[in-house]
């Protein structure tokens, strides 16, 4: 049986113009509170963008920088909960990290993955059933670079929230 694999899917290239233009100015501004707050409100319209256009647009702009939809069950309702996350393309499957913009707080869909290791991710224009892992300790610290090799406000966000960020592995299932 082959593998499942997540598509291979971004808009731009990573070391396209718009990425290395635009990319200095837009790390800055979201390792700012407010760039972290402003964008956490216009999570919406990223959703928005990804779904309409099969997961080839993204507030993010063609920036090369790899976007999913990522849907959980809430742990305490049992509703279904969708949120537009950068992730890390990872032997077939994909790295999220709960950052959360540096916030004390950890994201509540990480809180849902922790309780029910099973989401459904959008990517590429494809919906498909996921299985989660939560990555702690050494091999969290070697798949962390991955993050840092997007932008150095992975590390910003990992300071300013006193916690320990909480990464998964996303595997493609059935």
């Amino acid at each position: 049986m082959s593998e499942l694999r997540f598509p291979d899917v971004r808009w731009g290239s990573p070391d396209g113009w718009f990425r290395r233009a635009f990319q200095p100015a837009a790390i800055a501004f979201l390792e700012s509170r407010l760039g972290g707050w402003i964008h956490r409100r216009l999570r919406w319209l990223d959703l928005v963008l990804l779904r309409a256009t099969g997961g080839r647009v993204s507030m993010f702009g063609p920036s090369g920088i790899y976007v999913l939809v990522l849907t959980t069950t809430g742990r305490k309702t049992g509703n279904l909960h969708s949120v537009p996350l950068v992730y890390v393309p990872h032997e077939g499957g994909a790295l999220v990290l709960g950052s959360n913009y540096g916030r004390l707080q950890h994201p509540a869909w990480s809180g849902n993955l922790l309780a029910i290791p099973k989401a459904t991710v959008e990517v590429g224009g494809q919906k498909f059933p996921v299985d989660a892992e939560h990555i702690t300790g050494a091999q969290f610290e070697d798949l962390f670079r991955h993050f840092l090799a997007i932008g150095e406000n992975f590390e910003t966000y990992r300071e300013r929230s006193q916690r320990d960020l909480r990464m998964f592995a996303l595997r493609r299932v059935g």
